[in-house]
């Protein structure tokens, strides 16, 4: 059961992990990148005219601009949920001596976890020539990528045609695949007011990449759970890092109505990949490990794409606030130069392969340009003159990069790039400078896909003909907390 799956750039380059739950690439949350905080979040994310809060530069830093204090913020994510696949494989084995058509039928169920600060700043009003400027420098993880952990059992069901009665056998596997770091930007940002309608920002962002994986799997043949028993433990780094900028501006025509609009700049940087991976299995069994231990290390250029938003925020009254975005980021231009892949011969051993260049953070399907459409709401309730509760509500969509592809060695399972869907709830404490907010993000998605290859062998007088359809649904909740104290 060696199944490519899409993931992540830093494990996917190992290509030859065999479990049906590892992580993908648009479930990782990089598929859009958007900002942070519990208020933005539980306005849905439609947050790009409004902004106006510490963490305002992760959106759109045009709104640090309506800062008019020192202060200081911290974000903190934690997320949690189901990562469930199901998957229907049939094999015939037509010019073999025997003919036989060997049905597989396996179900995943894993649960993808992780936690981590989102975001810590410090921002600082100060005026040049009667002009206001507000500074800020900050730390925000743009992605992170939790533990997937999770256990698969497989049937099959053997058809022989020389008239043998049919057999069942199966495995079942327990993985985990643990990563540690994700993507972190660095920022100093710096916003000013244009006249009495117009707002303009600038973030000059250090973008550092290092993401360590930790995989283990266990296998087992139902056949003889004992004998057949097989580990296979990945660790694998990944890193690489640039510098690049985010231009923000707001315009109110009128006090009630106001327009955002952001673009994030691409850039390209060097990558350093090592990996290890270790297979152990009962030699009686299986016969000898043709790769017990094999490790490698390389470097190659990734071609980060540009991204824009923009955003409407309304105010029909006093303390109602209704907001939508529209965001983009440009994968179909995204790539990684000189990338390597192993592949493995008929006579099962390891061979390097070179292309020029492949889509990143996705492999084996071209990936589209991803986008999100989100809408939100903030009420805000008053009590006394220095309390305020707000009520949030939001509602995203999102279109992920690439499709579900590269089921197994040799085969393409083709599906539109998936639409994942999810909406928020949010509240918030202000009471004179000190603000708290948490929010509630429930998103929920599917990637299903089928498709047919043949694999041949012995000199191509032996052939194997596919069939496989595979269906994988998660569900995630996360919770922010954002804690932001004026001085």
């Amino acid at each position: 059961m060696r199944v490519k799956v899409v993931v992540f750039a830093g494990v996917c380059w190992l290509c030859a992990t065999l479990a049906l739950g590892q992580n993908s690439a648009v479930n990782q949350g990089i598929s859009n990148i958007t900002g942070t905080g519990a208020r933005a979040l539980g306005m849905g994310g439609a947050f790009v005219a409004l902004a106006d809060d510490a963490t305002a530069a992760s959106w759109n830093p045009a709104g640090l601009a309506q800062l008019t204090r020192p202060g200081v913020s911290l974000v903190y994510d934690w997320s949690r949920g189901p990562y469930d696949t199901k998957a229907h494989r049939v094999a015939d084995y037509i010019n073999y001596p025997v003919g036989h058509t060997i049905t597989t039928d396996t179900a995943y169920h894993g649960t993808l976890e992780g936690s981590f600060v989102g975001f810590a700043g410090v921002t600082y009003p100060f005026v040049v020539k009667s002009r206001l400027f507000v500074a800020q420098a900050s730390y925000r993880r743009m992605a992170s990528f939790p533990t997937l952990a999770g256990h698969s059992k497989s049937t099959s069901v053997g058809q022989w045609a020389d008239g043998r009665p049919d057999t069942t056998g199966g495995s079942y596997v327990d993985d985990k695949d643990a990563f540690t770091g994700g993507f972190d930007s660095y920022s100093l940002s710096l916003a000013t007011q244009l006249g009495s309608k117009v707002r303009v920002g600038v973030s000059l962002n250090y973008v550092t990449v290092d993401v360590t994986d930790r995989y283990a799997q266990y296998f087992h043949d139902l056949s003889d759970p004992v004998l057949s028993e097989q580990d296979y433990w990945l660790n694998a780094e990944y890193s690489f890092s640039g510098g690049q900028a985010d231009l923000g501006v707001q315009w109110a025509p009128i006090s009630q109505l106001t327009f955002g609009a952001v673009y994030h700049t691409g850039f390209t940087a060097k990558t350093k990949q090592t990996a290890s991976q270790l297979y152990n299995w009962n030699a009686d069994y299986y016969g000898e490990p043709p790769w017990p231990l094999t490790s490698s290390a390389f470097e190659t250029n990734v071609h980060w794409p540009d991204a824009y938003q923009i955003g409407v925020a309304w105010q029909p009254v006093e303390r109602l606030i209704l907001a939508a975005d529209y965001g983009a980021m440009a994968w179909s231009k995204a790539k990684l130069d000189e990338y390597q892949f192993p592949e493995w011969d008929e006579n099962l051993q390891p061979t390097i392969v070179t292309y020029n260049d492949l889509p990143f953070p996705s492999y084996g399907a071209k990936q589209n340009d991803s986008s999100s459409v989100r809408v939100g709401a903030e009420y805000i309730l008053l009590f006394g003159k220095h309390t305020a509760v707000p009520l949030r509500a939001g509602y995203f969509r999102e279109r992920q990069l690439a499709p579900l592809s590269g089921f197994a060695e040799g085969g393409r399972i083709p599906s539109p790039p998936p639409t994942y869907t999810g909406f928020t709830l949010g509240a918030g404490l202000t009471y004179g400078k000190v603000q708290f907010d948490v929010a509630w993000v429930r998103t929920d998605g599917t990637q299903e896909g089928s498709g047919t290859w043949d694999t041949t062998s012995t000199g191509g007088t032996r052939t194997i003909h596919y069939n496989l359809t595979r269906k994988i649904t998660f569900t995630q909740d996360r919770i922010l907390a954002s804690l932001i104290v004026g001085f």
